[in-house]
């Protein structure tokens, strides 16, 4: 890193903490026995890191270097996941302000289908990354985990979990089996609570229903379909956006409120814009489509905000897009973050950017969003 910080305040929208593997078997294994989320060391006669989320089995720590092994970087880094002291010195090393703070095991736990499992987790992950941030509230940014197979249980907790400092609401990018569509107005109070709180709704890539298999496919048979769900994966936020925030009403409804697309890069979003508006204008007689307050694509550039970490395409569409809808996230600690060379990396990926494009999507739009 540079001596001279070539941006002054650097906030990560999108970074992930490393929940210790056995957060859940500690806490609820005595209540829920073999369906609390735990640690496996072996899966399909094969050893290794496995971590069973309450309905599927997935891979974790695969990069993982071990202890010994590893170099001071390295140490840094992989501490920095579950341990907020480090964490604070990996930023200050790295020339970075802050970080919103998303999970990684417990994204996973959210897309379950047992509702009970789902949400006593969530509040054991929630107590837990409110303790996490308290080493330094200005650095460490929390949201809300909130699994919402149950509304009223989701509209409980994020009251309890802004009480305590949250300042967002993480929501399944597609409800779980048995929970209603986001469409269905039962929902209202929770996007009235976010709304009147400032508070973003957000929907993050692996919390939906679609299978990662970077995570769920282990044997060669899995991996043939590797690239179709891959794709399902990158794809199933639009379905979420498209029919429920959109012409489902819920942006109308509630003009105040703030969607985050985490961690879906920008490039597809003008041809999903170019599909909207075709939606509102060429097919509206065909299938009926409800009358909305705004051009269909204006919601993309107004309303809904969209977290990049590494697109390379970024510059040719954020005209488009617009800058101030875009936040720049790391990723960190997953396997494309970019680690204690931010600020250069930062540089060089939005070198074809203005000045203030740049200062926007580094940080002040993450600010603004998040009330910080």
């Amino acid at each position: 890193m540079s001596h001279e910080p070539l941006f002054e305040r650097v906030i990560s929208g999108d970074s992930h903490v490393r929940e210790p593997v056995d957060l859940w078997s500690k806490t609820l294994a005595s209540q829920l026995g073999d369906r609390a989320p735990h640690a496996v060391s072996e899966h399909g006669g094969r050893p290794g890191r496995f971590f069973f989320t309450g309905q599927r089995m997935s891979k974790h720590g695969v990069q993982e270097t071990p202890d010994t092994e590893r170099s001071e970087e390295e140490d840094l880094l992989t501490r920095a996941g579950f341990d907020p002291h480090v964490r604070i010195e990996f930023q200050r090393r790295a020339g970075i302000a802050a970080e919103i703070l998303y999970p990684s095991l417990m994204a996973q736990i959210m897309a379950i289908e047992n509702a009970e499992v789902a949400q006593k987790s969530a509040q054991v992950y929630n107590d837990w990354i409110v303790e996490y941030v308290s080493a330094d509230p200005k650095r460490l940014i929390a949201v809300a985990a909130l699994p919402v197979h149950d509304i009223e249980w989701a509209c409980t907790e994020i009251i309890r979990m802004t009480g305590r400092g949250c300042r967002g609401a993480l929501v399944n990018v597609v409800p779980p089996p048995g929970a209603r569509p986001y469409i269905d107005r039962a929902y209202d109070p929770l996007w009235a609570f976010c709304q009147d709180q400032h508070m973003p709704v957000i929907l993050h890539i692996i919390t939906g229903q679609e299978i990662d298999p970077l995570l769920y496919f282990h044997t060669a048979a899995d991996y043939t379909r590797a690239p179709r769900a891959m794709f399902a994966v990158w794809n199933e936020v639009q379905e979420t956006v498209a029919n429920d925030f959109i012409f489902g009403g819920i942006l109308d409804r509630f003009p105040g409120l703030n969607v985050l697309c985490g961690e879906y890069e920008i490039s597809w979003i003008p041809h999903f814009m170019f599909r909207l508006d075709q939606l509102q204008d060429d097919f509206a007689a065909y299938i009926k489509m409800p009358p909305l307050k705004m051009r269909a694509s204006d919601y993309m550039r107004h309303r809904v905000f969209h977290g990049m970490i590494d697109d390379p395409i970024a510059a040719d569409v954020l005209p488009r897009v617009g800058a101030n809808q875009v936040l720049w996230g790391s990723d960190f600690p997953h396997v494309r973050s970019i680690g204690l060379g931010t600020q250069g990396k930062l540089g060089e990926m939005l070198s074809g950017l203005s000045r203030s494009d740049q200062v926007s999507i580094v940080g002040g739009n993450a600010a603004r969003l998040f009330g910080l």
